[in-house]
C-alpha cells in the first residue's frame, strides 16, 4: 500500500475523531433548542450566536470568520437581531456560562494530534 495513501487514511480518521470530540464538547447547546430560538427571532443559529455576543456588552466584539460573501452578509445581518431579556434567559438555560470551559480536545485526541504532528515533522520532504 502506498505510504501517502496510508497517511491520508490516518489523517481522515483523525480528523473525524477530532470533529466528533468537538461536537461532544459543544453538545451542551442542543441543536434543536438553538434552532428553535433562532427561528422565533427569524434568524439562523449563527446569527443568534452573534446577536448573543453583541448583547453581552460594549466591551465584547465578535470577530466571525468566513470565506463566502453570503455568510459575511448573514453575519452582518445578525446586528439586526434584537434579543429581549426573556430571550437571553432562555439562551442561558440551554447554554449556561462556563459550561464549555476546559480543554478543547480530550487528552487521547491531543496525544494523537501530537503523534501525527511529530510523524509529519520526521518525514523527509
Amino acid at each position: 500500500m502506498n505510504c501517502c495513501l496510508i497517511f491520508k487514511i490516518i489523517h481522515n480518521f483523525t480528523t473525524f475523531l477530532i470533529n466528533s470530540a468537538l461536537l461532544s464538547h459543544f453538545a451542551w447547546l442542543s441543536l434543536n433548542s438553538r434552532k428553535a430560538i433562532a427561528a422565533e427571532k427569524g434568524a439562523t443559529p449563527s446569527q443568534l450566536a452573534l446577536a448573543w455576543l453583541l448583547a453581552q456588552g460594549e466591551d465584547i466584539i465578535p470577530i466571525p470568520g468566513t470565506k463566502q460573501r453570503k455568510y459575511l452578509e448573514e453575519n452582518v445581518a445578525a446586528t439586526e437581531v434584537q434579543l429581549t431579556t426573556d430571550d437571553l434567559n432562555r439562551i442561558e438555560v440551554v447554554a449556561p456560562k462556563g459550561v464549555a470551559a476546559g480543554e478543547r480536545y480530550p487528552a487521547d485526541i491531543r496525544s494523537l494530534q501530537e503523534a501525527l504532528t511529530n510523524s509529519r515533522r520526521s518525514q523527509p520532504n
